[in-house]
């Protein structure tokens, strides 16, 4: 029982430290996190990271703050494992062979900037919105270059490639966007015609 809690404190130490690194020195940070594939430190620092937006919504709507909980991390955990898979797909469709296991210990600590913007999202009530919005700005500009960096480091490619990893899945539910978007068109033209 000992020793189980002590791998607990080590593997909570190390997700607080790698958390710290990627907010000083994010890509030396991402340049451990991936080769050693630190997934379960990860997922620690995800957990905790939700958990912040969580306490978001706990303080704004009280009444369903369980089960608003709930699907929080269950939609948090959806949504994250289908970003994992359509990243990996891009890279392997632009031929680069990378770990997945590698880019999801990646994009654990990434999405640290996104639930504190959740989480500054809560303060609206009591600082200037336009400050807030700022905020959660920065928070998603900061992400975003934190996703470009774990996917440069997990597959080595260059900046390009790597945010061509990321705009690929967005351009292909475009399409499908589109092709939807026609199809409901041309069926409200043959009802009316």
């Amino acid at each position: 029982m000992e020793r189980r809690a002590a791998a607990m404190r080590y593997y909570i130490e190390e997700a607080l430290a790698l958390a710290y690194g990627i907010v000083v020195s994010p890509k030396e940070t991402l340049a451990v996190i991936v080769p050693e594939q630190r997934l379960r430190e990860g997922i620690v620092i995800w957990s905790l990271s939700v958990m912040l937006s969580v306490v978001s919504v706990w303080v704004q709507w009280q009444d369903t703050a369980v089960w608003t909980a709930i699907a929080m991390y269950g939609g948090a955990a959806f949504c994250f494992a289908a970003r994992i898979l359509l990243y990996h797909g891009a890279a392997r469709l632009l031929g680069r062979n990378g770990s997945m296991k590698s880019l999801a210990a990646a994009f654990c600590f990434t999405e640290i900037p996104l639930n504190l913007a959740t989480l500054a999202g809560s303060f609206v009530f009591v600082a200037p919105e336009l400050l807030v919005q700022a905020v959660s700005l920065a928070a998603g500009v900061w992400a975003l270059v934190l996703d470009v960096w774990a996917v440069k480091e997990t597959y080595t490619m260059g900046t390009g490639r790597s945010i061509a990893v990321l705009l690929l899945p967005l351009a292909a539910v475009a399409v499908l966007a589109a092709f939807v978007l026609l199809y409901v068109v041309f069926a409200v033209v043959s009802i009316f015609s």
